[in-house]
């Protein structure tokens, strides 16, 4: 009985010793991702005028809830002018 809860508490720690070890690697691959880009490119921009009007066309929206998630079905035209 003793061998056995010395067994299971070695395989425990070693676990634990495990998880931190994969903590640990997982924090110092986190730090060294690149930076990602900014939210606005000031080189990068459209004109200020751009665009100056736009419309969505939606026809034959079909929504429906099967249990799980909602299904949607439509088509649909984005214009820009």
């Amino acid at each position: 009985m003793m061998l056995n809860s010395l067994q299971t508490n070695i395989i425990w720690f070693i676990c634990t010793l495990e998880n931190k070890i994969i903590f640990v690697e997982r924090i110092l691959q986190y730090t060294s991702l690149p930076s990602e880009a900014p939210l606005v490119i000031k080189d990068n921009q459209p004109e200020y005028s751009w665009p100056s009007f736009g419309e969505v066309h939606i026809q034959d929206l079909l929504v429906h809830f099967n249990g799980f998630s909602f299904v949607c079905e439509l088509k649909a035209a984005i214009i820009f002018s």
